[in-house]
């Protein structure tokens, strides 16, 4: 999809009434087959709609600008030894809560709960299975 930049907003509120407008009014125009179109909105607190502000017609609009303090980042063959990316990423990434949370109920039979726990503090994970 395209994106959809909302701006002018001014509260939480408006930034969860905004996002919420934004979900159902691009749903509705994707089943009603209408393209949803890289623009600017503004957001109007007292109707409660977005409203279009500008098209915009690509990356240069939004005037991206690479950080300066961050090299590029080259995935090669010799980098990745010879597996695909997420091989590459899953050996060297830390296991995500879920998969934790799940896993020590399987394993362990403990509740939820108390997997919910344990999983909310990665250290705790380790010490919990030792």
């Amino acid at each position: 999809g395209n994106r959809v930049e909302v701006k002018n907003l001014n509260s939480l509120r408006q930034i969860i009434q905004s996002v919420e407008y934004e979900a159902l009014r691009q749903t509705r125009d994707r089943l009603d087959g209408k393209s949803i179109f890289q623009e600017t909105r503004t957001f109007d607190p007292k109707s409660g709609v977005t409203i279009k502000l500008r098209s915009k017609g690509g990356a240069v609009d939004y005037r991206f600008i690479p950080e300066p303090d961050l090299p590029p980042l080259i995935l090669n063959d010799d980098i990745l030894d010879g597996k695909t990316l997420d091989e590459f990423l899953s050996d060297r990434l830390p296991e995500l809560p879920e998969e934790a949370t799940t896993r020590l109920m399987n394993t362990y039979g403990i509740s939820e709960p108390a997997a919910l726990i344990i999983t909310s503090d990665r250290p705790a994970i380790s010490m919990y299975e030792e």
